[in-house]
């Protein structure tokens, strides 16, 4: 008899998770067909999505309000503010000043300007110049700068970028820390 009830066992076991109850609890408390919601998937976790604050916006005809949401909110209402023009003047006359005033104090730039976007400036630095502690030193100052990407640490490279309306009076202060930092060369 043991074998019997090890069988049967196994036969109730093996019906039982083959049942769907993913599917049949999201039915039984929302109404809906949880395989036609987003993936298909009928899993612990779509149904824990679906049952939880999205599934009550969505059983209630409602608009969820999740962190994305909120971002996608921010995000419209600043392009809806943003004036491309106005800004893509700015950018370039703050690129304009800043390739100026690195070529000044020699500087090598990596791209030239018809071949980059003026939000970005790249410049290569001397030998024996390391990326990370012109970063830092920078930062000391109050001054941000990219320069932590493989592509940009494994080249010695920094990165000037332009984000938004650039305030120009922050120009000067970087060029001359830099102009302390890096020693002379060769443009």
């Amino acid at each position: 008899m043991p074998d019997v009830q090890w069988f049967l066992l196994v036969a109730i076991a093996y019906a039982l998770g083959s049942v769907s109850t993913g599917y049949y609890l999201v039915k039984l408390l929302t109404g809906q067909d949880i395989r036609l919601l987003g993936s298909g998937s009928t899993g612990a976790r779509k149904v824990s999505r679906t049952l939880g604050n999205l599934g009550l916006y969505v059983a209630k005809d409602g608009i969820p309000c999740t962190i994305s949401t909120n971002l996608l909110y921010a995000l419209n209402a600043a392009i809806r503010d943003l004036n491309v023009e106005e800004v893509s003047h700015s950018i370039g006359t703050a690129a304009t000043r800043l390739r100026t005033g690195l070529r000044q104090i020699g500087c090598n730039i990596v791209a030239k300007e018809e071949n980059s976007t003026p939000a970005v400036t790249t410049l290569v630095l001397p030998s024996g110049v390391d990326s990370i502690d012109v970063d830092r030193r920078l930062e000391d100052q109050g001054l941000l700068i990219s320069y932590n990407s493989n592509y940009l640490r494994d080249r010695n490279w920094i990165q000037v970028c332009l984000m938004g309306p650039p305030a120009i009076e922050w120009l000067w202060p970087l060029l001359n820390a830099l102009q302390h930092l890096l020693p002379a060369q060769q443009v």
